[in-house]
């Protein structure tokens, strides 16, 4: 578990992310609109990208301390751990572009 200096508490305290409703929602709407794309042919290349996308999409979520619910305060640490998974979610999107592109062509 993550331990954070918690500025709200004043402690060192665990962390977590807190991946709620929403988070569901757009994986569930992610897998549709992937479906819509690709159809049955590609399922398990889609269930990989749809899994890959949120698990970059969740690693970017703040943690929160788990006694009162604060977000960590901002590092240059984390920034470069933010960049990182721009840098691989922007990745993801442009293979998954150049997938739809050559849809037709296959």
């Amino acid at each position: 578990m993550r331990m954070i200096d918690c500025p709200v508490c004043g402690g060192v305290r665990g962390a977590k992310r807190h991946v709620g409703a929403g988070t569901i929602l757009g994986v569930i709407l992610t897998g549709l609109v992937m479906f819509g794309l690709f159809g049955f042919i590609w399922l398990p290349l889609q269930a990989f990208f749809v899994a890959v996308i949120w698990g970059v999409v969740v690693a970017l979520y703040p943690v929160r301390c788990i006694v009162c619910g604060a977000k960590e305060a901002k590092d240059k640490e984390r920034t470069k751990e933010n960049v990182k998974c721009f840098a691989l979610l922007f990745g993801f999107l442009v293979l998954m572009v150049v997938m739809v592109c050559l849809k037709g062509n296959i």
